[in-house]
């Protein structure tokens, strides 16, 4: 007897759901090719991955492109050909890019084929120039030192204004104590 193929196997439900929770859930998300790489890179690239915070799995790509109309990403479809992995950073949109960039001076079997940054998809270069982004900390470290410039600038200028007083200050009283010892 054969099967009934009109209702979709739970297991690809179950993945769609998956796919879709964790894009839903991503401040960004690559779409990566990898060709030719050995067991040993993936796996070295898991790590550096893993270690950043980014959760990285290979997914099919029709279940892929379901989970992405479902969540309304226009244009998903023309980079879902061949083999396709999900980098997916939960709290830094350039955390994942910037291991494939690092990951990439070493190794060329890995490419960036799209990306996500909310619910904006990417083409390669956008995808590839998240790397560029500063990070949180980075960004709150820039904020602090152009905050901090002028403050310091100022009191530059109040300190050489002091200082000039005070070294007019002691010339008049050197001036005078002079003219009180003639």
């Amino acid at each position: 007897m054969a099967e009934d193929r009109s209702e979709p196997r739970p297991e690809k439900v179950a993945a769609v759901d998956e796919i879709e929770a964790r894009l839903n859930a991503a401040v960004s998300a690559l779409f990566v090719e990898m060709h030719g790489i050995t067991v040993a890179e993936v796996s070295d690239l898991r790590n550096q991955l893993r270690d950043a915070g980014v959760s990285f799995r290979v997914y099919k790509n029709t279940m892929v492109n379901l989970a992405a109309q479902r969540i309304g990403l226009e244009g998903m479809e023309q980079y879902l050909t061949g083999p396709t992995a999900i980098a997916v950073s939960p709290d830094e949109p350039s955390t994942a890019a910037k291991v494939f960039r690092a990951f990439g001076k070493t190794n060329d079997k890995v490419r960036i084929k799209a990306g996500l940054l909310g619910t904006q998809v990417l083409n390669e270069s956008e995808a590839a120039a998240l790397a560029d982004l500063p990070t949180y900390d980075e960004s709150i470290a820039q904020l602090a030192g152009v905050l901090q410039a002028p403050i310091t600038a100022l009191a530059g200028t109040l300190n050489a204004m002091i200082s000039g007083l005070a070294l007019a200050l002691s010339r008049v009283a050197e001036q005078q104590g002079e003219a009180a010892a003639e």
